[in-house]
């Protein structure tokens, strides 16, 4: 198990761009999705590359699937589930749970997230320390470099 902070940056329709930070706020990895397109603009140093790269992009696919963005792999299914106060997406290879809603400028979004990811076997959970809705994001967040 490993404890990580993070800054993710979401543009619907197809956009996002995942910063997780170590010690002394140093960008340990750094993900960016604009449409189909998911790269991984850093990561951790020193780790298997190939590997990593699987792990990272795959994250990737689940963030997309979490937050809705397009375009939507085929199998993604959305339910709500109001005995456990829930929205529940699945796809092929990832089941995500989106939980504990909080209001932002009159909007529920989750604050408590939980990824299983059956195809590299992981689980992730995001807790949101903070959240702001529609804010204007500078462009170059989400330039492909």
């Amino acid at each position: 198990q490993v404890t990580v902070r993070g800054l993710i940056s979401v543009e619907r329709p197809d956009r996002f761009r995942l910063r997780e930070l170590g010690p002394g706020n140093i960008t340990l990895f750094d993900i960016l999705k604009v449409g189909g397109d998911v790269k991984v603009i850093q990561g951790v140093p020193g780790v298997d590359s190939a590997l990593q790269g699987k792990v990272l992009l795959s994250i990737g696919a689940d963030l997309s699937a979490a937050y809705d963005l397009e375009p939507a792999l085929p199998s993604r299914n959305k339910t709500v589930g109001f005995k456990e106060g829930e929205v529940r997406v699945t796809e092929t290879e990832r089941t995500i749970r989106l939980q504990q809603y909080k209001e932002a400028r009159g909007q529920a979004i989750p604050t408590h997230i939980e990824i299983q990811n059956t195809a590299l076997n992981y689980n992730v959970t995001i807790d949101v320390a903070e959240a702001d809705l529609d804010v204007k994001l500078d462009p170059m967040l989400f330039r492909m470099q």
